[in-house]
């Protein structure tokens, strides 16, 4: 889920006539477009104008026809195909089929080695790649739903074992950020959050990629996309609170979920999202989406919501109503292909629509981690950890190893105020409550001046815990009675100082000068008694 996308929405307008498109059709697009009323058709129509005219020549799809500008972000390109391919199904224009070819050649010919792809921005004579994506798990995933979307359509085979290397690389993209403990992915490598809408995508994305190797008889990596979506439906569980009656909207390392409903986004249009994907949890939860954040969180998301769970008279009001508004939505300038995507597949509705996920919530959902006790050696205990990616935030970026025992930390942050971000959940939930104090040893090895480095303990609901002190260099002993919650602490902080139940560790490089580099050693981690 790109932190920037458009948001879907009613807009107010009027109602385009469509004899004259059903006249232009041919005769094989006339029959295939009988069942879907002329006012539909036009309103595809209209989405279709608008990927359509956001196509450059070598294949790209930029977000929107801004004239001589270009942003092109391929998760929403992607969505748009998806759209476009919809639509073929009721009114195949041989024209569109050339867009849907030239856009999944311009993915796989622009793949990073590891799979993922960058955003692109620039003018429509001179444009380049930005160096850097929204995400890498929701790029990958939407774009195996092209992939097989444009299989079920064409049958083409040379054309898709063309393309059969490019969803290889998708699968390797989301393995990058795959959390083996809970099937999870994170948003991108420099990034640990795991949103609720990206591990819905990566889980139907996997469902699609793998009918899709399946068809071209790539049984290895259908069983590999296959395993993917087991355990990625496994984990999105977790987001479900069945306290406060929806998702969490996104989580951390450290199985710290942030439970909101109060914007229409991100934490609306993430449960509205969920509602249109994953059989629902709780008979309670669509009355109270709808009442609280259903309608207003966009046409095409909601429309999608009560094909599925609404009523018929629901279905047709949300449909006439989006139909209605088309024509100011899809206007030049502000239409752009990610919300005409979206569109195209919630009007078609059955198999256009984004697939759903079925989950057995009548099964009783695994027990809470239960605290571990540390093995004492007599008044000391070692503490293992697991091997987390940095996350980054502003113009900062790391990387870390970690083999059980000590993490070898790099940091390259090329601006004051930043900071990047280091979790190093423990293998387990450990039992503090007989701790007096935790020690590491610590050696920061830099490059210039000005990194700070900071250390936190992070608990089992999502509470940070600050060091009262910088670490400097050499062993450091902190006694758990002196450290203070971070102001900063996420909506599922209760501000309770369980401090028995630690769920790791948080390491933090800040820069005071530009561009600061260097390696941070930390290793010796220690309970005392």
């Amino acid at each position: 889920m790109p932190t920037n996308i458009p948001a879907s929405r009613p807009f107010p307008g009027g109602l385009l006539l469509a004899c004259l498109f059903a006249s232009a059709l041919p005769a094989s697009s006339a029959a295939a477009a009988g069942n879907v009323s002329p006012e539909k058709l036009a309103a595809i129509d209209a989405c279709l104008t608008v990927i359509r005219d956001a196509q450059v020549p070598d294949g790209l799809i930029r977000l929107q026809n801004e004239g001589d500008k270009l942003w092109a972000v391929p998760y929403f390109s992607n969505i748009a195909v998806m759209g476009v391919l919809a639509a073929w199904e009721v009114r195949p224009v041989k024209e569109d089929l050339v867009l849907v070819e030239k856009w999944l050649r311009w993915y796989a010919a622009h793949q990073n080695p590891d799979g993922t792809v960058n955003d692109y921005k620039g003018t429509l004579s001179q444009y380049a790649s930005t160096g850097d994506f929204d995400s890498t798990d929701s790029y990958a995933s939407t774009y195996l739903q092209t992939l097989w979307r444009y299989w079920k359509a064409t049958k083409n085979e040379a054309v898709a074992r063309e393309l059969l290397p490019a969803a290889r690389k998708c699968l390797d993209a989301i393995g990058l950020t795959l959390d083996p403990r809970d099937g999870l992915t994170y948003a991108k490598p420099s990034h640990g959050v795991k949103y609720l809408m990206d591990n819905i995508e990566v889980c139907v994305g996997v469902d699609e990629g793998a009918r899709f190797f399946e068809a071209l008889g790539d049984l290895a990596s259908a069983a590999r996309a296959r395993e993917i979506e087991k355990n990625t439906r496994e984990g999105l569980r977790k987001f479900w609170s069945p306290k406060h009656g929806y998702y969490g909207w996104f989580g951390d390392p450290f199985d710290g979920f942030v439970f909101e409903l109060e914007k229409h986004y991100p934490d609306g249009l993430a449960n509205v999202f969920a509602a249109s994907c994953i059989t629902p949890p709780d008979e309670k939860f669509y009355p109270m989406l709808r009442e609280s954040h259903g309608p207003a969180s966009g046409g095409a998301y909601w429309l999608t919501v009560v094909r599925r769970l609404g009523s018929p008279y629901e279905i047709n009001h949300y449909e006439r109503l989006l139909i209605r508004n088309m024509p100011e939505a899809m206007k030049p300038g502000v239409g752009n292909v990610c919300d005409a995507g979206n569109n195209i597949m919630a009007l078609l509705g059955g198999d256009a629509m984004w697939p759903q996920i079925r989950i057995d919530w009548a099964r009783p959902a695994p027990p809470p981690p239960v605290p571990v006790a540390p093995a004492w050696k007599g008044p000391v205990a070692e503490l293992p950890a697991t091997s987390i990616p940095a996350w980054s935030v502003y113009k900062s970026k790391g990387d870390i190893a970690w083999d059980g025992a000590r993490a070898d930390l790099t940091f390259d942050i090329e601006d004051t105020g930043c900071y990047v971000q280091y979790a190093l959940p423990f293998r387990t939930l450990a039992d503090f409550s007989a701790v007096r104090s935790i020690s590491f040893v610590l050696n920061l090895v830099k490059e210039t001046h000005g990194a700070v480095v900071g250390v936190s303990l992070v608990d089992q609901d999502g509470d940070v815990w600050d060091l009262p002190v910088t670490p400097k260099k050499g062993r450091q002993e902190i006694l758990l009675g002196q450290v203070v919650r971070n102001k900063w602490c996420f909506p599922t902080a209760n501000g309770i100082a369980d401090l028995d139940r630690i769920a790791g560790l948080r390491l933090q490089v800040s820069s005071t000068d530009k561009q600061v580099k260097g390696k941070v050693t930390f290793s010796g981690i220690s309970l005392h008694k």
